[in-house]
């Protein structure tokens, strides 16, 4: 699996692949649990490209055992 640490590489990973979102837009998103990453230490984030990938094309969470899970969009009315 491919994986990139930190922010500013997700960044620039997204920006290659025609999705470009801010660093402070990952932070948000980060903040509200919105995106998936690990943590191995408060200070190190580790994404994983495929996740991320999945996840642009669905919403996805965190879930310890098994890593990710889908979870359903809230349609904005």
């Amino acid at each position: 699996m491919d994986k990139v640490r930190g922010v500013e590489a997700l960044s620039e990973y997204l920006k290659k692949n025609n999705c470009p979102m801010s660093k402070s837009t990952i932070y948000r998103l980060l903040r509200k649990n919105q995106i998936p990453c690990r943590r191995p230490t408060p200070n190190i984030l580790i994404f994983d490209l495929k996740a991320i990938d999945r996840w642009l094309s669905s919403d996805y969470e965190d879930e310890p055992q098994k890593g990710l899970r889908l979870v359903e969009r809230e349609v904005a009315r």
